[in-house]
């Protein structure tokens, strides 16, 4: 999944003209990298753990960090609208096992991560996951 749009996308404080200025498979792009550093290899998540927040925090995994408080909700309802079908579409995400709800990446999508060399935090990963 090689970036098609001229646009670079900042991966730690993305903006919502950004993204939108993205085409679809780009902005799939951008979900699977998140998604990347927020559950490691092996590591599996649920769809709506991800998208749900609260007033207080309303983006309490950090999906989108640098987009305003007054777009966050919005632009992470619209990153598991299309961009979330795209990932799955071109089997970078999976269920796990199937039918379960849980998602994880998929070796396709962890070559696509790869060879977008995001990096993953460990530290942060512990403080975050169970």
């Amino acid at each position: 999944m090689s970036s098609t749009s001229s646009i670079f996308i900042p991966a730690s404080d993305p903006t919502p003209s950004c993204l939108r200025g993205l085409s679809l498979h780009d902005q799939g792009l951008f979900l699977l990298e998140r998604l990347a550093f927020l559950c490691p290899r092996g590591k599996t998540f649920r769809e709506l753990d991800l998208y749900l927040g609260t007033r207080d925090r309303p983006d309490p995994n950090g999906l989108v960090p640098g987009v305003p408080s007054y777009e966050v909700r919005r632009t992470i309802r619209h990153l598991f609208d299309y961009p979330w079908r795209e990932i799955v579409r071109a089997g970078y995400i999976a269920e796990a096992p199937p039918g379960s709800g849980r998602y994880e990446i998929t070796d396709e999508g962890w070559a696509v991560v790869k060879s977008n060399t995001v990096e993953v935090d460990d530290d942060y990963i512990d403080t975050i996951l169970p």
